[in-house]
This record gives structure tokens, sequence and C-alpha cells, in this order.
């Protein structure tokens, strides 16, 4: 040790500031952990591969939430998927906002890419009768647009302006609250589909076949009356046929 010190010591310079940083995920750790392993750019861009699993983990900015994607380790580099985060400057404390748009100042085809295409969404739902005029694309907000060419996707939007709200999944199922309906549907135009089209005065149902199982009794209406039947196996004679009623099902 010195006899006399010179400097006043210096305390290591401990700071909760987060900064913002793009990262691409790296892995995904486990199904009963919503933490990502993530790879900071540009700060840790040339960092070993024997560090990879040293890579910080980082949790979901907004509790109640979870954010994945095409990782590193499973789809490569160039295919994996980018994310801001939030973080202390040594990356040991850091959050996960969400999925990074990228931005092509080149490249106008490329910067389209990721956008939903308005009016092909709206002859979507024109199809299969569930879109009101006046829904504007100035009045549009996407809550949540994924779409994989392979396995299929899923866009959920409302009108600001209305209320009007909509989950259409790829393959044609889709979910409708409005104003004045609910409109639920699965399958696509020109093809086998069932919907439940409903109002405050009526309720539209179609579908090839409707079943009801377990019920114990089916009520169509409340005159009083009764649905006839014919027992199974009776035959048909000269005096008619053996009517009875049908105690599970009023009309």
């Amino acid at each position: 040790m010195f006899e006399t010190e010179f400097l006043i010591p210096q305390e290591p310079e401990i700071s909760d500031e987060l900064v913002l940083r793009k990262a691409r995920i790296y892995d995904i750790i486990d199904q009963d952990n919503n933490q990502l392993r993530v790879w900071p750019l540009p700060d840790l861009v040339g960092i070993p591969e024997n560090e990879y699993d040293n890579l910080p983990v980082f949790q979901p900015f907004y509790p109640g939430t979870y954010i994945s994607g095409r990782t590193v380790k499973k789809d490569g580099k160039e295919k994996a998927d980018l994310v801001w985060c939030v973080c202390t400057k040594d990356f040991q404390v850091g959050y996960i906002l969400g999925l990074c748009s990228q931005f092509y100042w080149d490249d106008d085809q490329k910067a389209k890419a990721g956008s939903v295409r308005f009016e092909k969404l709206a002859n979507y739902c024109r199809e299969r009768k569930c879109w009101a005029s006046d829904f504007k694309y100035e009045d549009l907000v996407v809550v949540k647009a994924t779409q994989n060419p392979s396995s299929g996707g899923l866009i959920e939007f409302y009108n600001r302006n209305t209320g009007d709200w909509f989950l259409i999944n790829t393959t044609g199922a889709m979910i409708s609250v409005q104003r004045s309906k609910i409109y639920l549907r699965v399958g696509s135009p020109g093809k086998s589909f069932s919907s439940i089209d409903m109002s405050g005065n009526s309720i539209d149902f179609k579908s090839n076949e409707v079943n009801f199982s377990k019920c114990q009794q089916i009520i169509l209406g409340h005159s009083g009356m009764k649905l006839a039947k014919i027992p199974g196996g009776t035959s048909i004679g000269r005096n008619g046929v053996i009517v009875t009623e049908e105690p599970s099902v009023l009309v």
C-alpha cells in the first residue's frame, strides 16, 4: 500500500438508466419462462460463438405478455426476428418491448413488407357479409398481425371511430363484434362453411348440418304444442300412421 493516497477513491458507477437497443432473438428459454435470450446490436455483434449461451436474458416489458419469434439458434442469423429492448448499458437488466419493424430506405417493395393491405382486408370481409361501409382506412387500428406462408397466421384489428372489432385467422375462421351485430364464421365463400349472424332482432344460422347433442329439451317456440313423431319401425297401414308426441321438443 502507498503511504499517501493522492486521489479520492472512486466507487464503481452503478446506473439503472435504461437505453433503447435493437436485438436479435437468439433463443426461446422454455415454456415455463417468458424470457428470451437476445443478441443486442450493434454492441455485441462481434461476440465469439462460444459465448452465445452467455447472451443476456430479458423479460417482457409489460406483465402478462409474451413475445416470441424466429430465433438465431433454430432459424439462423439472417431469418431471426428483431426486437426492441430497453436495458442497462451493461445488459444486466433488460426488458423486451416488441418486434422491430425493418426500415429499407433504398427498396420500396421491402419497405412495404409487414404492412396491412387495407383494401384486400376489406374485400375479404365484404365477401363474408360482415363489413361496415363506413369503415375507413384512417380509422383502422391493428392490434396484431402475423402471417407465415407455410403455417398460417391471424390479424386482430378494430375501427377506432365505431369500436367494430375483428379477429380473422388465415384459414377463413373469423369473429366480429360490431355495433349492431355479432358474426362468427368458419370456412370460405364458395366452399363448405358455417356461420352465425346475430343482430338485435334475429339470429341467422348457415351450415350444411346442425347437430344438437345431449340436450334434455329443445324449445323452438312457446305455442304450447309439441312436435309429432312416428315411432321407429312402425308400419304404415291403411288406417293411417301411428303418431305420438316428442316431449323433448317444444314448438
